[in-house]
């Protein structure tokens, strides 16, 4: 298949933006390289087909990861015999001994969400497998839609399991407000239970890693071998502001032996009652408490420890819903850390996540941000390929991000630029007609400096995390679209005018409900073509 040619969308882009903003000059160089991938699609079931671990995938891999991934030829023939204990013991120990998995609903906003973190799980040629547990689909078309997916998936790494809604009623917890959004996230801890109590004898890896659907991928999580822990470790110690005490930390997981990244959640727990007071462990101080349990996702445990958590995260979710009522969002990552006290299971740090570009850099890891990016002929340290450049593991876009004077005013034809997933028109997968987004300029030095100039942020970290959102959002909308738009893939590949295809146009902008003065509804429009109101999609 063939995308449309580059430089025709170039010019026309660029002339575009160049009219809308007279002084700065915004444009986007649409530098995306396009991976064609294959599909294979998995049946609509919550059964896991035995991986086969193939090293066919035809996403390039990085020349670090190549030995280990040629040594999956070895356990193909275990997985063809169908025996389960067999493929455990010959992945425990090696470097696919690992399994991500993340929780969402069964909506058009989570299935775009989730298509990008697949993308660059496989981009990255992350090893073991992938589950994404889908929960509350309301019908087969619900279900198909989130089924699928245009990574390939030929060696069973990629699966999905079905679980019901558990939204929790005003009636299941005296935390649940009127006159606010349902509150989803119950259906983390208890789509993790009901995973791990059906799949355990059929997860072949020791170490689970729990993200969230609105996470990138941006190297892979290897702190299952203890090597590579400790390296990371060192690193970690040498390059962040991680208050470690004065040494490295153990980041090796293994059963009784956790880690997370560090999230400002606190101590405010610990002053709560009704879940496990009896307990000495459920009652740190607040220094423990912010020593080992101010955690948020990525949560990296043994799965035997996520077999014991599970159920006391359910368990304890509805009564930290009423310590901790709508508005916010945070009571399930309280009632998680509660669970984990109850076994006294304390967390390791993990510097290695990038979401609030304002953090401190005893938060986060913003002080490595790698511009390898904008340096394309640049030979990345250790000959790693390059998309290697990163420094961390995760990119969380839970927040806003922008350029420009104010959030509210951030878009192009207001000279700045903008952000938000709830942004994003929920059927940007499957409706081929809404086109792409509109990338950040990585070429051109003089329009890279013009937007770096209208990020307000130290060391300009909103172009930063703009840049790789959009580049990771828009080239896995392409990738899929280039096997479910069939008729606009044909278009194009019998010589059609790319500038007729708005499947592989990069012209979506997006902005704060607030930038529309007339409304004050919309979040998106189309470059050139605000005044046509029919051309803007339904967010979140």
């Amino acid at each position: 298949k063939k995308i449309p040619p580059r430089s025709s969308l170039l010019h026309a882009l660029r002339t575009k933006i160049k009219m809308i903003i007279n002084v700065f000059i915004l444009s986007s160089s649409l530098c995306v390289t396009v991976l064609i991938l294959l599909y294979v699609h998995t049946d609509i079931d919550n059964s896991s087909p035995d991986p086969t671990f193939s090293a066919s995938d035809s996403i390039p891999q990085h020349d670090t990861y190549a030995s280990t991934y040629a040594s999956r030829h070895l356990l193909h023939e275990s997985a063809k015999h169908d025996k389960s204990q067999m493929i455990t013991h010959s992945v425990q120990g090696t470097v696919d001994d690992v399994h991500i998995v993340f929780t969402t609903g069964c909506s058009g906003y989570q299935n775009w969400q989730s298509e990008t973190l697949l993308y660059s799980w496989a981009r990255v040629q992350h090893p073991g497998r992938i589950t994404r547990i889908i929960a509350g689909c309301k019908d087969d078309t619900e279900r198909s839609l989130a089924n699928r997916t245009a990574v390939p998936n030929d060696d069973n790494r990629i699966l999905f399991y079905f679980v019901p809604d558990y939204t929790p009623t005003a009636n299941d917890s005296k935390g649940v407000k009127s006159g606010h959004r349902p509150f989803h996230y119950f259906n983390k801890p208890h789509g993790m239970k009901q995973w791990i109590a059906s799949e355990f004898e059929r997860l072949h890896e020791n170490v689970i890693v729990l993200i969230d659907p609105d996470m990138i991928v941006l190297r892979p999580f290897l702190l299952h071998m203890e090597s590579t822990a400790k390296e990371w470790a060192e690193w970690q110690h040498a390059h962040t502001k991680d208050g470690d005490g004065g040494s490295p930390r153990d980041l090796y997981v293994r059963e009784g032996h956790a880690v997370a990244q560090k999230y400002g959640i606190g101590a405010k727990w610990v002053k709560w009652s009704g879940f496990c007071d009896e307990r000495a462990s459920c009652r740190p101080s607040d220094r423990d408490a912010w020593k080992y349990y101010s955690v948020g996702p990525p949560y990296i445990l043994h799965k035997n420890d996520w077999a014991r958590v599970a159920p006391k995260w359910v368990e304890y979710s509805p009564l930290a819903l009423e310590y901790e009522p709508q508005p916010s969002i945070l009571a399930e990552m309280y009632s998680y850390v509660i669970a984990c006290a109850y076994f006294d299971l304390k967390h390791e740090y993990l510097f290695s996540m990038l979401s609030d570009p304002g953090s401190s850099g005893h938060m986060e890891n913003v002080d490595n941000l790698n511009w390898g990016f904008l340096h394309h002929n640049a030979q990345p340290a250790g000959g790693v390929s390059n998309e290697a450049y990163h420094e961390f593991h995760i990119i969380h876009y839970c927040q806003g991000f922008w350029l420009g004077e104010t959030r509210n005013t951030g878009t192009i034809r207001n000279g700045g630029w903008n952000w938000h997933k709830g942004h994003v028109p929920q059927q940007i997968l499957t409706n081929c007609e809404i086109p792409l987004l509109v990338m950040l300029d990585d070429t051109d030095t003089e329009l890279v400096q013009m937007l770096k100039a209208r990020d307000a942020t130290k060391d300009k970290r909103h172009y930063w995390i703009l840049y790789h959102i959009y580049k990771y959002v828009d080239e896995a909308v392409q990738n899929y679209r280039l096997k479910y738009c069939p008729s606009h893939s044909k278009r194009n590949s019998d010589g059609g005018d790319a500038d007729e295809n708005p499947a592989f146009q990069f012209k979506l902008v997006l902005q704060q409900p607030e930038a529309d003065t007339e409304t004050h509804r919309r979040m998106n429009y189309v470059l050139g073509e605000y005044d046509n109101k029919k051309k803007s999609w339904f967010g979140h």
